[in-house]
């Protein structure tokens, strides 16, 4: 997921680095990201990276129970934020993240695009207004090969 969010952001921003506690993640990452010349570094731990006054910005695509813990030491550090989803576990994780981010003035943005997007409206909103209605009918996915869910 992360390398797919760095691969997009490529179009907005200079790649610099990649972090990741396993060293054939980062290789394979840095194989898929980089262009030819390009040197990317590498980092096992995501504090050191953090301590870079030349990143302005992180993408966060991490496991679920660590999402938290690496966007509140970003926004200490001064970075701005994309969070792949679950933003955070637990309401007291969120209130933590919310309270760095706005103590530090950074941008967190988080990846809800399943949840909003209209290629996917069987996890939207829409599904949770369908399933109030007695006599709603079953969703119709917008492409064959996903399949509706039906209650």
């Amino acid at each position: 997921m992360g390398t797919g969010d760095a691969r997009n952001s490529k179009r907005y921003a200079n790649l610099v680095a990649v972090c990741d506690v396993d060293k054939s993640h980062i290789e394979k990452a840095v194989k898929s990201l980089s262009d030819p010349g390009q040197k990317i570094d590498t980092y096992t731990d995501f504090r050191k990276l953090l301590e870079r006054k030349d990143i302005d910005a992180i993408i966060n695509g991490t496991p679920d129970h660590w999402l938290s813990l690496i966007n509140i030491g970003a926004a200490k550090a001064g970075k701005d934020i994309y969070s792949e989803k679950p933003l955070t576990l637990t309401i007291d994780e969120g209130k933590h993240v919310v309270r760095a981010v706005r103590d530090n003035k950074v941008i967190l943005q988080t990846g809800t695009q399943q949840r909003s997007n209209q290629r996917f409206p069987w996890t939207s909103a829409d599904t949770f207004r369908r399933s109030m209605s007695k006599h709603a009918e079953p969703l119709t996915p917008p492409f064959a090969h996903a399949p509706a869910r039906r209650r």
